[in-house]
């Protein structure tokens, strides 16, 4: 790979990690999901505008969605040669996505971060905008499940999550502190996993019993600030300047003692060199069975094979 990614992601469809290059390219690496060897690089024409980060369409795995906020649209791309096909309305400036995957919903978070704009991806509609006033360098989380609209903000300030059955959509739950790293549980919809900055910390944050705030029922202490956070099934991989930490979500029988359990402790930075020994993480996706990390300024792809227990 001759190129440095950050927003990766992973299609499963197509066994190929994707990522944003820093010319405004979208990158699809081959040969990874093995393990070593040489990976198999192809690029994308350049597009003019593109936000922060990508999907693929719940509707369709072949599609790569691509936020264009000056354009006020998100491009289609197909995976298999990356080519732009069409382009679809996404709200004002989309510059974030994310999914809300059960009712095959795109969220659309504005680049000013005051809105977040469904998209009915069954019919390429535009529904109405939910306000959420969000601080600069905000994320949106989507659930992976569930009918109704549900998504979760979050900002260096705090965690809000937002529900209902018809957009623009309330406000059910509102918790500080904030966090720069989120993701979402794969199970139950009210879920997010957090690493609040100078913390050191997970956070496990769910719903209050009445449904009507956010509490934090587990955590975890990994000495060590939080930059990103990944999840799948059952495990959270959370990543810092030097390890991938791998976590348990526990989605419905809850924590002992409020306690995130740690399965395994990877330090990934043995497994570099030259540029890439310093390079700040780009950003995490979870593969069938390999964490891979991107870097900063340094073209390289660092694979975690996911413990067997």
């Amino acid at each position: 790979m001759a190129t440095a990614l950050h927003a990766p992601l992973w299609s499963f469809q197509y066994g190929k990690l994707l990522g944003v290059t820093d010319d405004g390219r979208i990158a699809a690496v081959e040969g990874l999901a093995s393990g070593g060897g040489e990976a198999d690089t192809a690029l994308s024409a350049p597009l003019a505008d593109m936000g922060r980060n990508i999907e693929i369409s719940p509707l369709d795995e072949s599609t790569l969605l691509v936020p264009q906020p000056r354009a006020g649209s998100v491009a289609r791309l197909d995976i298999a040669d990356l080519s732009v096909t069409d382009a679809l309305d996404a709200g004002p400036e989309p510059d974030v996505l994310a999914l809300d995957s059960g009712s095959r919903t795109l969220l659309s978070l504005s680049a000013d971060a005051s809105t977040v704009t469904p998209v009915d991806l069954h019919r390429d509609r535009l529904l109405p905008a939910t306000r959420v006033d969000a601080r600069p360098g905000a994320l949106v989380q989507g659930a992976a499940r569930g009918r109704q609209l549900d998504f979760h903000v979050v900002d260096d300030s705090a965690v809000t999550h937002y529900q209902g059955v018809d957009p623009p959509v309330g406000s059910v739950g509102r918790l500080t502190p904030g966090a720069a790293a989120v993701a979402g549980d794969r199970a139950k919809v009210s879920r997010v996993y957090i690493g609040p900055a100078g913390t050191g910390k997970v956070l496990a944050v769910d719903s209050d019993s009445d449904g009507k705030g956010l509490k934090v029922v587990g955590t975890a202490d990994l000495g060590e600030d939080v930059q990103f956070l990944a999840t799948d099934d059952t495990r959270i991989y959370a990543v810092t300047d030097r390890r991938v930490v791998v976590l348990e979500t526990h989605s419905f029988d809850g924590y002992a003692g409020s306690t995130i359990p740690v399965i395994r402790d990877f330090d990934y930075r043995a497994a570099l060199s030259g540029e890439a020994k310093d390079a700040p993480v780009a950003g995490v996706t979870v593969a069938a069975h390999r964490v891979f990390l991107t870097f900063s300024g340094a073209p390289w792809v660092v694979g975690v094979a996911k413990p067997r227990v």
